[in-house]
């Protein structure tokens, strides 16, 4: 290999010049295809230059001459007009691309893109580098067979310098510090020369270097300066390639895996840590890492003594080779693209989301130094980073970035980044998450390096609404305290809360009390409606709790059930509304106490009169007003006298039912003991309920102690049974009062 020269914009893209003419590589050096070498008449290229504006126009150098392409190497012509064919030195102004130089055994000069070259009468015999300040291009320095001449005027005139290296001054390489144009160095027998005034003077800098005795010399073909980091610089020989991170000052050899006898080296502009090597019988190596190590890139490539390389400015994967089999374009590069998706998607504010994210490479080469750079947006937490394929998860806060030390073609990594939704996130925002994958390794499709994932966001707050009374049944005509308690479950804080208890059927409102930072409208005590509190805002996990006392109205029928039911609800959505109410309390309304008494409770003698028993009655609901009497039964052992005839003929045995006005027949059979009444007062309340009171009446058999005593113990037997049976007789008890009118008493 001759020469190598790289795309200063697309630093992918280099050409080789060799014996076999232009190769080029479009990927950083993966794959090599010749040029179309139409209009190329000598095959063997020296040397390769591009143009750092318009990348297109290349122009090689062979033993026929200078020959130009405005196509990428797709076809060439001769620009050989007063030019000597020996030459092996090009060089392109880079503010004015059209003013061009080539040197052999003498040194010409076009000013219109080899339109046209004039001779610029340089007076040393054979020219064997060529530099130009990149800040002032009209100073040259030229590399000699007797050191190195410099212009100031374009080549217009001249002044020489040795490097003091006694009869081997030849200077076969020379390299200009970007930044610092003053800073020279040149590379020939002597190892590197230095110069820091403009080529005025020399030092030589070969520490780590030149090899130890009994060898005392040690050709520097090639040089190069890092664009970026101008200390750094790299030195092309015959026992490979040495590298210098301090201007010079100290060397090491950069050599693994790399042959040696190096004769050209290309830097990409764009990642300096790229380097490509030229050789004379391997073809071209790549380097991804500073020249700490090396592999070939000769895929293509048919002729391997490669003379020149160049890199496209603009597309750095874009690589010519100059052979003795023409030129050779280098085609293609790695292909690294990204998908990611998000879930859940929508995602509830102040929950978890998860980023899945794929990197994969196409190819068709492997990719080196890879990062994925994933800076999470405001809207969320960075929780947790892993990562497959060897991928280093590191970063700070939101910004998160996965390296990976090299991505084989057909290879894959999956990345799972989980952050946290701010619980503040508005109902209904989207979150818009961007992650980018990129590496040393130029791509030959940058458009698939990213990946956007949207999530639309849900700001919602469970609210729910516990209702607890006082007792699981409460009486009428008592009060019954609610112990309502409004909770918000989260995951976000409630805005504008409103909870509402409309009070049920059968109550009325006697109190309440609520909770600070509450407002609440009620009834107004004894009346009925509706109950409403409002908050501003409920925070997530906050309670708040109220207590209501209601009375519950006294016609509630017994074993009734108060449904009361409490709602809250807010602005912000509520993703469970199943437990946004609470209800069930249960009445007891037991029936009246009533209490019957007669004023004569042994009817004496029997002799058939009616007589006013005196009969009265109390009444009393609990905490509910007392109901009147409803009714009054009278029963017996002994059923109404049907006789029509004689002094006893008449009917029935008892008449005026009333309070105090009640008479019943002073008579009994002869059969029994004595005769029982038994007197039935019923009241029902308003809620529909019926208690009942019982007082006796006897009418023994005879005046006798005993027969008192026995029918005394008959009545109380029917009272107990009656009181035990909701007011109803034993059986063989004949209702008394329902027999026809005979008699007038």
């Amino acid at each position: 290999m001759w020469t190598l020269a790289i795309d200063a914009q697309t630093p992918a893209t280099l050409y080789a010049g060799r014996d076999g003419g232009v190769f080029k590589s479009t990927n950083g050096g993966g794959s090599w295809s010749a040029v179309n070498n139409t209009g190329l008449t000598a095959m063997s290229v020296y040397a390769l230059a591009i143009d750092p504006q318009t990348p297109a126009t290349l122009y090689a150098e062979a033993a026929a001459g200078v020959f130009k392409s405005t196509n990428s190497g797709g076809s060439w012509s001769a620009v050989n007009t007063d030019v000597k064919t020996e030459s092996s030195v090009l060089a392109i102004d880079p503010q004015t691309p059209t003013t061009l130089y080539a040197g052999g055994t003498v040194l010409s000069k076009s000013t219109n893109g080899g339109g046209s070259w004039s001779n610029l009468g340089f007076q040393y015999l054979s020219v064997y580098a060529l530099a130009i300040d990149p800040l002032m291009p009209n100073t040259l320095y030229v590399g000699t067979n007797s050191g190195v001449a410099k212009s100031t005027n374009g080549g217009g005139s001249w002044s020489g310098s040795t490097l003091a290296c006694g009869l081997l001054n030849y200077v076969w390489a020379l390299a200009i510090d970007p930044v610092t144009p003053t800073t020279i160095y040149a590379g020939g027998f002597c190892g590197v020369r230095k110069s820091i005034n403009g080529g005025e003077s020399w030092s030589a800098v070969n520490t780590g270097l030149l090899p130890p005795p009994p060898s005392y010399y040690f050709i520097v073909s090639v040089l190069a300066v890092d664009p970026l980091m101008p200390t750094t610089l790299y030195a092309g020989t015959e026992a490979g390639v040495f590298k210098s991170i301090n201007g010079g000052a100290s060397w090491s050899a950069v050599n693994t895996g790399l042959p040696n006898n190096v004769s050209v080296l290309a830097i990409d502009p764009q990642t300096p840590d790229t380097l490509y090597a030229g050789t004379g019988s391997a073809g071209v190596f790549k380097s991804t890492n500073g020249g700490a190590s090396w592999s070939a890139f000769n895929d293509g490539l048919t002729n391997l003594s490669v003379r020149a390389l160049a890199i496209d400015p603009q597309t750095p994967a874009t690589l010519y080779a100059a052979t003795g089999n023409g030129v050779f374009v280098f085609n293609g590069a790695t292909d690294l693209a990204i998908t990611k998706s998000d879930s859940p998607d929508p995602v509830i504010a102040g929950t978890d989301v998860t980023y899945s994210i794929n990197v994969a490479n196409s190819g068709p080469i492997g990719a080196t130094s890879v990062v994925v750079t994933d800076n999470l947006p405001p809207e969320v937490s960075f929780i947790s980073c892993t990562s497959t394929g060897g991928g280093t998860c590191s970063g700070s806060g939101n910004n998160r970035t996965v390296s990976f030390a090299s991505f084989a073609p057909g290879a894959s990594a999956s990345i799972t980044i989980v952050a946290n939704v701010n619980a503040a996130t508005a109902d209904g925002s989207t979150i818009s998450n961007t992650a980018s994958v990129a590496s040393r390794t130029p791509d030959t499709n940058p458009g698939n390096n990213s990946s956007t994932a949207t999530t639309s966001v849900i700001n919602q707050a469970d609210l729910a609404v516990s209702k607890t009374a006082s007792a699981a049944t409460v009486e009428t005509g008592t009060n019954a305290t609610y112990t309502i308690t409004v909770t918000n479950k989260g995951p976000n804080p409630a805005a504008d809360v409103t909870l509402e208890d409309n009070l049920p059927a059968g109550t009325t409102f006697v109190s309440s009390s609520i909770p600070s930072g509450w407002v609440c409208t009620a009834p107004q005590v004894g009346g009925a409606g509706l109950i409403s509190c409002k908050a501003v805002t409920l925070a997530s996990g906050a309670t708040a709790t109220f207590t209501v006392v209601l009375k519950i109205d006294c016609a509630v029928s017994n074993a009734s059930v108060i449904n009361n039911t409490a709602i809250v609800r807010s602005a912000t959505p509520d993703p469970n509304l199943a437990n946004n109410a609470s209800t069930g309390l249960s009445v007891s309304n037991p029936p009246p106490t009533v209490t019957a008494a007669v004023a004569e409770a042994s009817l004496w003698p029997p002799n058939g009169t009616l007589i006013n028993v005196g009969l009265s009655a109390t009444t009393s609901d609990r905490a509910c007003p007392a109901p009147a009497v409803s009714s009054i039964r009278v029963w017996s052992d002994e059923d109404d006298k049907t006789s029509t005839s004689g002094s006893e003929a008449f009917s029935p045995d008892a008449k005026d039912f009333g309070i105090g006005t009640l008479r019943l027949k002073a008579e009994r059979a002869g059969s029994l003991d004595g005769r029982v009444y038994l007197i039935v007062v019923g009241a029902t309340d308003t809620g529909g309920a019926t208690g009942f009171g019982t007082a006796i009446v006897v009418v023994p058999k005879s005046a006798s102690p005993s027969a008192r005593s026995s029918v005394a113990a008959q009545a109380a037997s029917a009272k107990a049974y009656a009181e035990a049976n909701n007011g109803n007789p034993p059986p063989g008890y004949f209702v008394i009062g329902d027999g026809p009118t005979i008699g007038k008493q």
